[in-house]
């Protein structure tokens, strides 16, 4: 070996250093590393935990033989000493929380949330979290409540008067700006972007409904007012029921009383003084006892709430016949100009004119008489179908419509459709998907509705318009006459007058938002429809199908004194319903039928047994009187 080399180094190694130090470790190939049981462990334990892993998982074999084939030096440990090290590594992250929480002073969260249920039916719940002296987190239920839908769309338009004006300023950029910056003596919740400040000598006090609040909607700063007012009437009463004085005989009841008082959401510590014997309530048992007071009364609530009986129609709709007389002597085109005024006729000649003008074309000199003649063409190409609507011209007489070629040119035709538009291009809507056709589509909404003759019954259902083409509104609907095409939206009434409708857009486009959410976006239109009735204050009587039909829809159209009836989804109803299920009805001969009516918000189901099991609801009519239906019967093959 040269002298430059490894080897002599090693042998000058030898010759000064006779005496070895050798140290635990494991050689890899990057070095020498010193092992540490102790760092084992915990990094044991640390794999553990975040991994799910069982206890006995140490002692399995091929957990060991693995173990020892990175390092024999490594000593296992039992289950029962896992066990030990991870309460005591919780104990030491347990310290160092409360460590860091001795330097913020004692703050409590209420918190506010809504929910729905299965029934679609809105719910309030306020609830209370905070920390006392010995760090057990405890949270108490405030109020919960059930919501009307009316009252919670009240909430989300209309501010309560008793909210602060300087709040209604503030929008959604300074709620997020300030949540950045709050100070030591403020706790922020970032679900509903909210600030309490509680005094920092104690958890609780008397002045804790006054504690301040910013940066909050007027709605929910009512909501919580309301519920301190009844938090502190109730703190007051129990406070004067609390015995002063404790001494050690009574120190069991001075126990009771404090768990009590913790149950209810009471620390006074002024009032009662309990012993070392007296150990607070756990979190797990205080979350027990509000679910189980939550339970009670909901089980409350529904207590008698389904009744039996029949409904009688006392409302009567006055006879709006003599109305239609103005009608009746009109033609068909007539009537047809009653909905395509010349209003809408020199709209659509402006806008395609504009429109050839913007492509660089030469003026159409487009007239209404020519859009008239142009709409009477395609009236006819609606039901006298050819392959195109050119072979109307055609010289074939096995084509060629002599009324369409006599009123107007082929190539006259072609120019008017290639420029026709109902609205500016140059005022697009990104929203709406039908902005092309909506000008129109609004001008022969108003006609509909100022053409309408009022009468009782009125039918909302989804109606199809035939289309093979390619557009992103275009629905499959399997199971209907016209599967393909766009779906509408239609208010109708009992003679087939359309009242009202809207295009269903998909879903995106939320032109509803406030009752989408309420009703469902199904439903949501028929409730918009009802709001631009002309003569309101009828008491009409809506009928819809199990698409539509919900308690929420029956409640609030109740309210606006109409009434609703139709067939409805099981889903639909409440869970409490006491009649016999669609299992139990099959069982039964055919004709037979259970009702039951809702005490609470006055609507009847009934279930009866026909072809099949069929469910309906209804807030005015009832089951009498009973009328009979030709059915085929198996029995008697007739």
């Amino acid at each position: 070996k040269s002298n430059a080399g490894t080897g002599n180094l090693a042998k000058h190694l030898q010759k000064k250093h006779t005496d070895d130090i050798v140290l635990d470790g494991f050689e890899t190939d990057n070095g020498i590393f010193v092992f540490s049981q102790e760092k084992f462990r915990k990094a044991l334990i640390k794999w553990i935990v975040i991994c799910d892993q069982p206890f006995t998982e140490p002692q399995q074999q091929s957990f060991v033989e693995l173990v020892q084939s990175l390092n024999p030096n490594a000593e296992l440990i039992s289950d029962k000493t896992v066990r030990a090290d991870i309460i005591a590594t919780y104990e030491e992250m347990l310290g160092e929380l409360k460590a860091s929480l001795c330097k913020i002073p004692g703050k409590i969260s209420i918190s506010l949330d809504g929910w729905t249920s299965r029934n679609i039916l809105p719910f309030l719940a306020i609830r209370r979290h905070w920390f006392d002296v010995d760090w057990n987190y405890h949270s108490i239920l405030f109020d919960f409540s059930y919501i009307h839908v009316e009252d919670l769309l009240a909430l989300l338009k209309v501010p309560h008067p008793e909210a602060d004006d300087d709040a209604d300023d503030r929008d959604l950029e300074t709620e997020q700006s300030d949540s950045d910056n709050f100070s030591e003596n403020e706790l922020y919740d970032h679900e509903h972007a909210m600030y309490v400040a509680l005094p920092p000598a104690h958890v609780e006090s008397e002045n804790e409904s006054v504690a301040f609040t910013r940066t909050m909607s007027p709605k929910r700063r009512y909501v919580l007012r309301r519920a301190a007012k009844k938090v502190q009437l109730k703190n007051k009463i129990n406070r004067r029921a609390a015995p002063k004085t404790c001494d050690t005989k009574t120190s069991k009841k001075c126990a009771k009383n404090v768990r009590r008082s913790q149950t209810s959401g009471i620390n006074d510590n002024k009032s009662v003084n309990p012993t070392k014997n007296s150990a607070p309530t756990s979190p797990k048992r205080v979350k027990f006892r509000a679910a189980k007071n939550v339970r009670v009364n909901s089980e409350n609530i529904k207590k008698n709430r389904w009744i039996s009986g029949d409904f009688e129609k006392t409302t009567k709709f006055p006879n709006r016949a003599k109305d239609y007389d103005k009608y009746s002597s009109l033609s068909p085109t007539e009537l047809f100009e009653l909905f395509f005024t010349e209003y809408i006729w020199e709209h659509i000649q402006a806008e395609t004119t504009k429109y050839a003008l913007s492509v660089n074309c030469t003026d159409p000199k487009i007239d209404v008489s020519e859009l008239k003649c142009f709409f009477g063409i395609l009236i006819v190409s609606g039901y006298n179908v050819l392959p195109g609507k050119k072979f109307l011209w055609d010289c074939g007489s096995d084509m060629r419509n002599e009324f369409v070629s006599d009123s107007m040119r082929r190539e006259r035709f072609i120019t008017i459709m290639r420029f026709m538009h109902w609205a500016d291009n140059s005022q697009m809507s990104l929203v709406d998907k039908v902005w092309k056709v909506r000008p129109v589509v609004d001008m022969l909404q108003t006609k509909f509705l100022e053409n309408f003759v009022p009468t009782e019954h009125l039918n909302y259902d989804e109606s199809m318009i035939k289309y093979y083409g390619r557009h992103s509104m275009k629905q499959l609907i399997r199971g209907k006459p016209i599967r393909f095409g766009y779906k509408v939206w239609c208010m109708n009434a009992e003679n087939g007058y359309l009242i009202s409708f809207e295009i269903y857009q998909g879903a995106g486009p939320k032109p509803n938002e406030a009752y989408n959410m309420l009703y469902g976006k199904c439903t949501a239109p028929l409730v918009k429809m009802l709001d631009n009735l002309p003569e309101k204050d009828l008491p009409y009587q809506i009928f819809t199908d199990n698409l539509f039909t919900s308690v929420n829809l029956m409640t609030s159209i109740r309210k606006r004194g109409y009434g609703v009836t139709g067939t409805v989804r099981k889903n639909r109803l409440p869970n409490d319903l006491t009649l016999p299920t669609k299992t139990e009805m099959d069982k039964k001969n055919r004709g037979s039928f259970e009702s039951a009516i809702c005490r609470d918000d006055g609507y009847m189901v009934v279930r009866w047994k026909d072809n099949a099991v069929v469910t309906m609801a209804s807030t005015t009519y009832g089951v009498h009187p009973l009328s009979t239906a030709l059915r085929y019967s198996k029995t008697e093959k007739k």
